[in-house]
């Protein structure tokens, strides 16, 4: 999958050329919907791609609160990779950009990339105040030359899937109701940095992380899956939440009996919850005297 991070370097692509546009944060089941329709218009000869931004929209329009992510930039790109998609083109969002119209941008993106289809969610717009609708792009599209596609929001039962009720169940610890929402378990996905793990005893391997803007469960005590490259090993992790100046912080712990694989990088897939907030330092053990402990301790909810 190629990145870029501006117009002016868009490499040539093969056509048919299927088009998305969003921030796609969680990338959820509507997400998928949208990329398994690029697939389905590019074939197995065509190019997939996506435009997005790394960052958030709403750290310009309300940056003393801005929208709390699901996921890192980082793990957004590793997930659209996995999804298939061949480019990804990641602007920064700016108070400039978004004093664009939809005509100017899609001028300026159908002069870098003659994509012939655009997919989008229904009930999508873009452009400064948001002007250019279903009804507006379709008559551009039509002066342009290329194909829009709409899609309806996917629902689970009754539900609208969004990236918004993602980030509520994430606040709320429902795991089960995000993983029917995002089509997996909530996860973080992380660089494992050299020496990041570190040796407790015979037994026993921490790995500690911060994460800031993200949104998170809340603190407490979890079982995990700790994967690797290419080994899945069953792991412990503490998530200690707090705020400071900077906005929300939370700090991560993650406890391996076994000999973790050597790996550029981790999933850590949220499994279960197991325990309100403890702080981990009280248990210097293995995994299984956590559990034993952890089963002895009053709940702190």
């Amino acid at each position: 999958m190629k990145v870029v991070t501006r117009l002016e370097d868009v490499p040539p692509a093969v056509a048919p050329i299927a088009l998305t546009i969003g921030i796609f944060d969680g990338i959820h089941l509507g997400h998928q919907a949208i990329i398994k329709e690029l697939h389905k218009l590019t074939r197995k000869t065509g190019t997939r791609v996506l435009l997005t931004f790394s960052n958030h929209p709403s750290e310009i329009f309300q940056p003393q609160s801005p929208t709390p992510l699901i996921l890192s930039f980082e793990h957004r790109l590793h997930l659209l990779k996995l999804y298939g998609i061949d480019l990804v083109i990641a602007l920064p969002f700016t108070r400039e950009f978004s004093e664009q119209s939809y005509v100017e941008c899609m001028e300026a993106l159908r002069k870098k990339l003659p994509f012939q289809e655009l997919v989008l969610g229904e009930g999508a717009s873009f452009g400064k105040n948001r002007e250019g609708d279903e009804e507006r792009l379709k008559t551009l599209a039509s002066q342009m030359g290329f194909k829009t596609h709409y899609l309806k929001k996917e629902r689970h039962h009754k539900e609208m899937i969004s990236s918004g009720m993602v980030r509520n169940f994430v606040q709320e610890g429902k795991l089960k109701k995000i993983k029917k929402y995002l089509g997996r378990p909530y996860s973080i996905w992380k660089l494992l940095e050299p020496n990041a793990l570190k040796k407790e005893n015979e037994t026993l391997h921490s790995w500690s992380f911060e994460t800031s803007q993200l949104c998170s469960l809340p603190s407490g005590v979890y079982g995990v899956d700790f994967e690797g490259e290419p080994d899945t090993l069953p792991a412990i992790a503490f998530i200690q939440n707090s705020q400071d100046l900077s906005g929300s912080l939370s700090t991560v712990t993650v406890y391996l009996e076994s000999e973790p694989p050597n790996t550029p990088s981790v999933n850590l897939s949220f499994v279960e919850y197991l325990h309100p907030e403890i702080d981990p330092t009280l248990f210097q053990s293995t995994p299984q005297s956590i559990l034993e402990n952890l089963s002895a301790q009053p709940s702190l909810s």
